[in-house]
């Protein structure tokens, strides 16, 4: 049964990547099939006239003019097929390909970008975009021309074998049978590389991982001081001589079967022309015949050559447009409520944590346990605790990055299930611990890609200025413009700046609800005040949550909750956790008192 749907299952997948070829450029799908049919076939013609041009010649005790028709023919014929050719292989397959290409990458990169946190988070799911991203586009490109020229090369196969089985049957015959080989060590070969992909996918990623790692400028300085930049090449390398020694032993596997097949297939066309030799021994075909017999033999044994190579060809592709097929039928893992509720940006939200719990995918350890708190408009709040206490995880639940796995999140009385993600995110100003920098814009364009409509140079200054970030643009003769690195030609930023700046465009969104974790770790004491002293000072109508590690910015939170190991273990004022003398006033009094 499954050795059935796996042969049902191999069109379904070459027509759905036909079909999307046909979405990317339905005017270049039809002319690619159109020429390479038609060029498939010029060959047979050009053979023929070849014949005719030669038997004319056995005519030209009878004059010159003979053969003036017949060679002006086989010219403008020539001609013709060389242009028509050229068009075919390279100007419309350049710009098939070409279209191939920009159609599947807008269409996986859309594709990606609309999955969830916790879907891109799996590690099958990785695994699966590494297939897509390593080989799976790249191979999308070659399906459709190597289906249309198995299409062509089968038309011209039958027509040839109609042509030469009137001559002699018996010589078509050889040819096809010594093609035969050479398709059975293909398929093995393609079965066997394709195999050697899919094992080492995890491996791979581990690679390009420390690879990265190495290219990477902020890795590679860590790395260099350290002394350490060898013990990540010498993984590096260990993977490539191990692929090296994979490939290099496959290639060796098959090089003997490959020569053998070659062998029979030399001696079957040997044999197909013994027959040929015989009927031209008994003065049963011309010159032009010989010569044309031959020529169709040839092509036979190309068709079939080339239809068997592009049928293993396609058997090792087969595989890459199944994980393509699949990754691009993956679903979120958060369901979006068809009658989703939109928020309204201008109404204070309250937000109720209701015994939520909540275990990571694949994890057997519940992450957070049974938390319940009451989050009120306006309220600047606070989440503390020891590292892996679930700060984070809270977050992201809130966020909707995931589901709790027990319990609701409510979002004025109604379960962020049935919110509109969307207007819930615009709602939001979320800067989170791990957040990207962006190197590659400029300070401008960094703040801009956040503000919820464009804002000017002067009010992007104010924001700097706010947060004591003024200096980094004011130092430089761009200004604004600056890109935020050397690496692109602007100035290195401190890790400090580039909080300073993640601050600012969070600031930029006029966001009623603002989420800050960690957000000053890498700030000095004098810039941190001060960006505390401004976020203080938003309107009251704006509720702050935040996360972070120094208490000299979390005592003046209007509430604090201290987790502990996935569980509320307290929470109130600063005042009010100090008197507890527990988990809250041991933090406090270590990092702030040093005691």
């Amino acid at each position: 049964m499954k050795y059935l749907q796996r042969i049902f299952e191999t069109p379904k997948l070459f027509f759905w990547s036909i079909k999307h070829y046909y979405k990317s450029s339905p005017m270049m799908f039809v002319v690619t099939y159109i020429l390479t049919i038609t060029t498939s076939l010029f060959y047979l013609g050009y053979v023929k006239l070849q014949a005719n041009l030669i038997d004319s010649f056995s005519h030209i005790q009878s004059g010159f003019e003979v053969i003036v028709f017949p060679l002006l023919v086989f010219l403008g014929y020539t001609f013709f097929t060389d242009t028509i050719s050229y068009i075919e292989n390279s100007f419309a397959d350049r710009i098939g390909s070409s279209k191939t290409e920009k159609y599947f990458t807008e269409l996986f990169l859309h594709h990606y970008s609309n999955l969830d946190i916790g879907r891109i988070e799996q590690a099958d799911f990785q695994d699966l975009k590494t297939k897509v991203s390593d080989r799976g586009l790249w191979q999308m490109r070659r399906v459709p021309t190597k289906i249309a020229l198995i299409i062509a090369q089968i038309i011209t196969l039958f027509v040839g074998i109609g042509i030469i089985s009137t001559i002699n049957p018996l010589a078509a015959l050889c040819v096809v049978i010594g093609t035969i080989p050479m398709f059975l060590v293909d398929i093995s070969y393609t079965s066997a590389n394709t195999k050697m992909w899919d094992d080492y996918t995890t491996e791979r990623r581990i690679f390009w991982s420390e690879r990265n790692a190495v290219e990477s400028k902020r890795s590679i300085q860590e790395l260099i001081v350290s002394n350490r930049v060898s013990k990540i090449i010498i993984k590096v390398f260990r993977y490539i001589n191990d692929n090296y020694r994979r490939e290099i032993s496959l290639e060796k596997k098959y090089f003997i079967p490959n020569v053998l097949a070659i062998v029979v297939s030399t001696a079957s066309i040997g044999i197909a022309l013994l027959f040929i030799v015989y009927q031209a021994i008994h003065g049963n075909l011309t010159a032009g015949q010989i010569v044309f017999s031959m020529g169709v033999l040839y092509q036979i044994k190309t068709s079939v050559s080339t239809t068997m190579s592009n049928l293993a060809s396609l058997k090792e592709v087969l595989p890459y447009i199944k994980y393509t097929k699949e990754f691009f039928e993956v679903k979120p893992s958060i369901e979006h409520s068809p009658s989703a509720i939109k928020i309204n940006e201008s109404t204070p939200v309250e937000i109720i944590f209701e015994a939520v719990s909540f275990m990571y995918p694949g994890q057997e350890k519940t992450v957070v346990h049974n938390i319940s708190f009451i989050l009120h408009p306006g309220e600047k709040f606070a989440l503390v605790g020891l590292n892996g206490a679930g700060k984070s995880t809270l977050i992201k639940l809130l966020l909707r990055m995931y589901d709790p796995t027990a319990g609701r999140i409510l979002i004025n009385g109604i379960d962020l299930k049935n919110i509109d993600l969307v207007s819930w995110y615009e709602y939001l100003g979320v800067l989170l611990q791990d957040s990207s920098r962006y190197e590659f814009l400029s300070i401008k364009e960094t703040v801009q890609l956040f503000a919820k409509q464009k804002i000017s140079d002067h009010e992007i200054h104010s924001l700097l200025a706010s947060i004591r970030a003024e200096s980094i643009v004011d130092e430089t003769e761009k200004g604004l413009d600056m890109l935020q690195s050397t690496e692109y030609g602007g100035k290195e930023l401190s890790g400090g700046q580039f909080q300073k700046i993640a601050l600012a465009r969070i600031l930029a969104r006029n966001a009623k609800f603002i989420v800050l974790d960690e957000p000053t770790s890498s700030i000095d004491a004098l810039s941190e005040e001060k960006i505390f002293e401004t976020l203080h000072a938003l309107s009251k109508d704006v509720t702050m949550l935040f996360i972070s590690h120094r208490f000299t910015t979390i005592r003046n939170a209007e509430r604090i909750i201290v987790l502990n190991e996935g569980t509320i273990s307290e929470q109130g004022t600063h005042k009010e956790l100090m008197k507890n003398k527990s988990l809250y006033a041991e933090m406090y009094t270590t990092q702030v008192l040093g005691k």
